[in-house]
C-alpha cells in the first residue's frame, strides 16, 4: 500500500548547501523555516505534515525528493534541479 508521507518545503536564499533539520512526525509544530507543502495522509496515527517511514522489517527503500525552484519577484517561479537522496532501508 502507498502511503503519502506528506511534503515539506525549507526557503533557502544564497546558499549552496543545507543541512535538512530533523522533523518530528504527526504535528503541524514543524522546525523553524519549515513550511508544510502537503499533509500526510497515512491511514494511522495522528494528522500532521509529515509521517515518518515504517517498513515494518520489509527492506523498504525510502528516499527524500529535492527540488530547487528560484523564485522570481514576479510570482513565477523556475524549476532549477531536482534529484533524490537516499535516506536508508528498514
Amino acid at each position: 500500500m502507498a502511503i503519502d508521507h506528506g511534503a515539506i518545503r525549507f526557503q533557502i536564499s544564497e546558499k549552496t548547501e543545507f543541512a535538512i533539520p530533523s522533523v518530528p512526525e504527526q504535528t503541524f509544530d514543524l522546525p523553524p523555516g519549515a513550511e508544510m507543502e502537503s499533509k500526510h495522509y497515512a491511514p494511522l496515527g495522528s494528522p500532521g505534515a509529515y509521517m515518518a517511514p515504517c517498513g515494518c522489517g520489509f527492506n523498504n527503500r525510502y528516499v527524500a525528493t529535492i527540488v530547487a525552484i528560484k523564485n522570481e519577484t514576479s510570482g513565477q517561479k523556475f524549476l532549477i534541479g531536482k534529484g533524490k537522496i537516499k535516506l536508508g532501508r528498514f
